[in-house]
């Protein structure tokens, strides 16, 4: 059985009632979507928190650790194995596209944010874990994993050059954390 309780999962997928978390599903809840594809989904704390909220919404989670889809799979969640670089879906399938910490962990960011945008039909949600600056980006590993900082301006520039995103803005969460809205023509 698979649970969240090693330090290194706490702190990778965070707890169900992580700041970011909360803001995100009010906002979810305001705007009245019908439709989330939640990338990477890990251990579905976002279906279990918005099941908690009552927030009806059509879910489905991509992954790509086997393990993790097999169990929730079981569990009747309907969860994909797949990298974000590549997600099995047609274009335009959810209404909304939720990432929370995830663009900070790649070697770049550049195909997983099309893709995301690919299948969005109204908006990306993307939570960072550390906010965008104005250096350069800041790419480096530690252990294996990605621990990146981006540069803020060239980010939105990419973005705002994908044919499909109308604007986008930002929005502070905390010291660290940040929320950038990613709206679709």
């Amino acid at each position: 059985s698979i649970k969240p309780n090693n330090t290194f999962c706490i702190a990778l997928y965070g707890p169900i009632n992580a700041q970011s978390r909360v803001i995100a599903r009010k906002y979810i809840k305001t705007k009245q979507y019908r439709s989330l594809l939640d990338v990477p989904c890990g251990f579905c704390t976002e279906y279990f928190g918005l099941k908690k909220d009552e927030i009806e919404i059509n879910y489905t989670g991509v992954d790509i650790a086997p393990a993790l889809v097999d169990h929730y799979k079981k569990k009747g969640i309907r969860v994909l194995l797949a990298s974000v670089e590549k997600l099995p879906l047609e274009a335009d399938s959810f209404e909304l596209v939720y990432s929370r910490n995830l663009m900070e962990h790649l070697p770049e960011y550049k195909k997983a944010l099309n893709e995301l945008i690919r299948v969005a039909q109204k908006e990306v949600l993307i939570i960072f874990s550390h906010y965008p600056g104005a250096n350069t980006d800041k790419i480096e590993q530690w252990n294996g994993i990605y621990i990146n900082r981006y540069n803020k301006k060239k980010l939105e520039q990419f973005l705002l050059n994908n044919e499909k995103v109308k604007t986008l803005y930002w929005e502070p969460i905390n010291t660290q954390e940040c929320m950038v809205h990613i709206l679709i023509k």
